[in-house]
């Protein structure tokens, strides 16, 4: 039986400090491993890991993130060398995604009688493929060929290969391992990528305020703002990775802030800083604040734009189809047009990827919000950025205990008294978080909170904060402005 989540089932050698970690169904492991273990050097020991069954996940994502919480039980961090095998080795594939998302380094991906069977999105990792010229053509028609290396097999005589295939196998695998610890240090185009971007920086003695957009959001998202605080502050945005829709964005908060808190540099040592983060860039926001202050650094305020309370206890698994998670950007969409796309679920889980981008594109551009000049293509990185920050945990680690300020955004058709009520539970919950955070009320949706007229209340409010120091207080008031 399939298990409900990633179990390993094969300890490692003890006293080994290397490992290869072998993604297989738990049926198929025994032979698996019988097959492996003449490739494997002298002090790397092999891990069997059995994903869990894809009737307790809906996506592959979903149980690639199980496969990663196995994996960081027995090896914290990089170099990893991952083996799938067959139908298993589409979770490899993933799992090596999601590692290179937590900026992670994956020596070596081998995957054994894979058939492509799911759209799958392009990755930096060579992709070593181990099958028949037939099942290597099948790949080589959907991932670029300098992701691919191609190793024929013999065609097996039956489920379990045969010794001409087992041989061939082991003797090819044997000779990827021995030459992969040499050749793997290349420095990915992810751990190049920078993504701190000027907004308004001409005035080198103001004070510097560094914006984190939220889900499929970017850094010119933060212009308006930028222009009501005229020369007040410098204003800088980080651009998520992957948003341009050629590299892979982080796969949680701790990740992307770590990059962030990376980029600040001089930023942060030449003037007071402070910190503002929209929707999921509110959570980003949060933890570069947790970092800068573990090591000394003082943030003059933290400003959380209308951002869900992150999880006080460990959270359950965010998993999202891509249809789901689509019907949720439409939904955004549809706030920041104030229009209806009038776009159904069931619309997008018939299609392929890229014609869900088509369908997307027509009716983005139907609300105005693009040109119609514009390619569908370009709404691949806001796609794959949303959808990593949509399937997101987090859970912060410790308390920021500078100057916090939530805006939160009334919802349409809410009454009053239930706004008052659920934003009062909402900021007691972040105070959790920030024990000196003051809520206030924003205008406008989600979105609309970003443009004008509705961002003047956040630059006010941020203007004022230059001006004077917030009063010491302690408990809940709602500022209604």
């Amino acid at each position: 039986m399939s298990p409900t989540s990633a179990q390993i089932t094969s300890e490692p050698a003890r006293g080994g400090s290397e490992y290869i970690f072998l993604i297989a169904e738990a049926e198929s492991a025994p032979y698996a491993a019988h097959v492996l273990a003449p490739s494997l050097p002298a002090g790397l020991s092999l891990v069997h890991i059995a994903p869990c069954s894809m009737a307790y996940r809906q996506t592959v994502q979903g149980v690639a993130a199980d496969l990663i919480q196995a994996v960081q039980n027995v090896q914290k961090h990089g170099p990893y060398r991952l083996v799938g095998w067959e139908s298993a080795g589409l979770h490899a594939y993933e799992l090596t995604t999601q590692l290179i998302g937590l900026d992670e380094d994956v020596e070596c991906l081998a995957l054994i009688d894979t058939e492509y069977e799911c759209e799958l999105e392009t990755q930096p990792i060579p992709v070593n493929l181990f099958g028949e010229q037939a099942l290597l053509d099948r790949w080589a028609s959907t991932l670029p060929g300098d992701r691919l290396n191609n190793f024929i097999l013999p065609k097996r005589a039956a489920s379990q290969g045969g010794p001409k295939w087992e041989a061939a196998l082991a003797s090819s695998l044997k000779l990827l391992i021995a030459g992969s610890a040499s050749k793997h240090r290349r420095i990915l185009e992810e751990h190049r990528y920078k993504a701190l971007c000027p907004i308004h920086s001409e005035n080198s003695d103001s004070a510097v305020l560094v914006c984190v957009p939220g889900a499929g959001a970017n850094a010119a998202d933060f212009v308006p703002l930028a222009n009501s605080l005229d020369s007040a502050y410098q204003v800088f945005a980080f651009q998520p990775r992957g948003a341009a829709g050629n590299l892979v964005p982080h796969t949680t908060v701790e990740a992307a802030a770590r990059m962030y808190h990376g980029e600040l540099g001089e930023i942060s040592r030449n003037g007071s800083l402070h910190l503002l983060g929209h929707s999921f860039g509110g959570w980003v926001a949060l933890e570069l604040a947790l970092l800068m202050q573990a090591e000394g650094c003082t943030i003059e305020s933290l400003t959380i734009l209308d951002s869900e309370v992150p999880a006080a206890e460990d959270v359950q698994l965010c998993e999202y189809t891509r249809a789901q998670a689509l019907m949720r950007l439409v939904s955004l969409y549809e706030q920041a047009a104030q229009k209806t796309m009038h776009v159904r679920i069931e619309d997008f889980e018939t299609r392929s990827f890229q014609q869900q981008l088509d369908l997307l594109h027509s009716r983005v551009v139907q609300v105005g919000l693009m040109s119609a000049r514009s390619a569908p293509s370009s709404l691949r990185g806001t796609v794959r950025t949303f959808e990593a920050a949509l399937r997101t945990r987090y859970r912060p680690a410790s308390r920021f205990l500078g100057r916090a300020r939530l805006f939160l955004i009334k919802e349409d058709g809410e009454s009053d008294s239930n706004a008052h009520l659920r934003m009062h539970r909402t900021a007691t919950a972040w105070q959790h978080f920030a024990p000196e955070l003051i809520p206030r009320w924003g205008s406008g949706n989600h979105v609309t909170l970003l443009k004008q007229p509705n961002i003047e209340m956040v630059a006010a409010c941020m203007l004022s904060s230059i001006r004077k120091a917030r009063n010491a207080g302690s408990g809940i008031t709602l500022q209604l402005s």
